[in-house]
């Protein structure tokens, strides 16, 4: 087949390649996605979102005990919604009820047993596994256990990084037993708060308390997929990038790697200003870093780029101090809305990526089939 070439000029905005966007795609790419694209499905199918995550949240679903369930924060007809207009959606799990945790808020029993009863944790996910099969096939277990300072707003994991990996077994193992065709992906890596505590990465100990377990390789190691979340700087997110893949292959391990968050929230929109930030970010260069790093990670071989997020919602001011939003919360785009349209559009169905230049300028090529 032949393959038509896009070259992208990684110093370039992307919004400056198309005043207008056309209507929704009829079929988007499923490798580039947005966080909560059902915050406004009329955006999404207009960027051209072909996938999105989505909390499944502990806590919420049972909140008194095990024989409890009550819906998701993503009500069954808004996933059938998504699912009709041809978006995936990948289910996140985190949370613990106060019912399964221990005192530092570890699931009780996750050195156990998959199928121990006392395992709360992997009893959960081979229920919601079950029930949502064939809707939801992808789950992400957990989110950044590498936030090592329990005062930061992210932090989610204080158990050791030996009791992580027993979370993920017993997760893997739970999920294939209740849906052998699920693919359940690695916790998403921060990084920074390690490297700022001078600790190698939480992602190459992890993976050689996987390693050592005898039934691990039997089992693919227990996760099909490894996840960042990287903000901000296109070029070092690159780089770490390649660190990341080098630190599975070192260990004889040859993964997909998703790119699962990523973004640089703008602190200058007048319509959620942000008081002495810590990186000051333009609406400007926020639609710059998006199709830059969008190239970047197709260069560095993710298999998926996701952007956080779709949409602010009436819950993100408490969350964060910036809006991380391609809508803001009364409809209107955002620039960087328009760069992730424009750039999912040009990039859609690429076959490689490549680095061809990085000094005065980035040079990425992509190659398509010819349409």
């Amino acid at each position: 087949m032949q393959l038509q070439r896009l070259t992208l000029v990684l110093g370039l905005s992307a919004f400056a390649l198309a005043a207008t966007l056309p209507g929704p795609l009829q079929v988007p790419d499923k490798r580039f996605g947005a966080v909560e694209a059902y915050a406004n499905p009329a955006a999404a199918a207009v960027a051209g979102v072909g996938w999105e995550r989505a909390i499944y949240f502990w806590p919420d679903i049972q909140p008194t005990g095990p024989g409890d369930w009550r819906a998701s924060k993503l009500a069954d007809a808004t996933l059938s919604a998504e699912r009709r207009a041809g978006r995936e959606v990948v289910g996140l799990i985190i949370g613990t009820p106060k019912w399964a945790r221990d005192t530092r808020g570890v699931p009780n029993g996750a050195t156990l047993p998959y199928d121990d009863p006392q395992n709360t944790f992997a009893a959960f996910v081979r229920k919601l596994a079950a029930r949502y099969q064939d809707r939801v096939n992808t789950w992400i277990i957990w989110n950044e256990p590498d936030v090592n300072d329990p005062t930061a707003p992210s932090h989610t994991w204080s158990g050791t990084i030996e009791e992580f990996a027993a979370l993920q077994k017993s997760a893997y193992l739970a999920a294939k037993a209740a849906n052998p065709n699920a693919t359940i992906l690695l916790a998403p890596m921060q990084h920074w708060y390690m490297l700022n505590a001078g600790q190698p990465p939480y992602l190459g100990r992890l993976l050689d308390v996987i390693k050592s377990d005898p039934e691990a390789e039997a089992h693919s190691f227990y996760f099909d997929a490894v996840t960042l979340n990287f903000y901000t700087m296109p070029w070092p997110n690159y780089d770490l990038i390649l660190q990341y893949r080098a630190m599975l292959a070192d260990r004889g391990l040859d993964k997909p790697m998703w790119l699962v968050e990523t973004n640089a929230a703008p602190t200058d929109d007048p319509a959620w200003p942000v008081k002495n930030p810590a990186f000051p970010v333009t609406l400007t260069q926020q639609a710059n870093y998006i199709p830059q790093m969008m190239a970047l990670a197709l260069a560095a071989g993710v298999e998926r780029v996701q952007i956080y997020k779709m949409a602010d919602t009436p819950t993100d001011r408490a969350a964060n101090p910036e809006p991380f939003g391609l809508v803001r919360q009364n409809g209107t785009r955002r620039p960087a809305f328009t760069a992730y349209a424009t750039a999912a559009r040009a990039m859609a169905g690429f076959r490689s990526a490549t680095l061809m230049e990085r000094d005065k300028w980035g040079w990425v090529t992509i190659d398509q089939p010819e349409t």
